[in-house]
């Protein structure tokens, strides 16, 4: 950590995560290189003094693009965001937290998954990126409230 940051920062979010989803096959970028490419890297990470952060995971709509010649009002409606179907969204969202766990292995001890305040302060302590899980939104919880 520079002189400049003399307390580590923790972010309250970040895409990470789905930026290397979309890359798959990851067609060169990786997190562990320094690159302009998505929210941040772990190169980038160090540098700018970041401790850790809420490693954001997010399901997207299916990429089905609207029709934009339409005119009518009901079909102007009909460009508003349709709630995601239970089975993509929970499939989607397992993916992503496979890709997470993924990486903390790929990372050979520079990047760590927190589950509890020991283990986020430890990180602080040792110069270990730690991540916090983090399911943005709802998408994937059934009515049950069950993933």
């Amino acid at each position: 950590m520079s002189m400049i940051n003399l307390l580590p920062i923790l972010d309250g979010h970040n895409d990470t995560l789905l930026e290397l989803h979309l890359a798959d096959p990851p067609d060169g970028y990786s997190f562990f290189v320094r690159n302009e490419r998505g929210h941040l890297d772990l190169p980038r990470a160090r540098e700018g003094g970041l401790g850790g952060g809420f490693f954001a995971i997010f399901t997207p709509a299916k990429p089905e693009p609207p029709d934009l010649t339409a005119t009518d009002p009901s079909a102007i409606a009909a460009l508003a965001p349709v709630p995601l179907e239970l089975a993509y969204a929970q499939q989607f969202t397992l993916a992503m937290a496979a890709r997470l766990f993924r990486l903390e292995v790929e990372a050979k001890g520079e990047v760590k998954v927190v589950r509890t305040v020991e283990e986020l302060l430890a990180c602080l302590n040792q110069g270990v990126l730690a991540v916090i899980f983090h399911i943005e939104g709802a998408e994937a919880v059934d009515a049950k409230v069950w993933l």
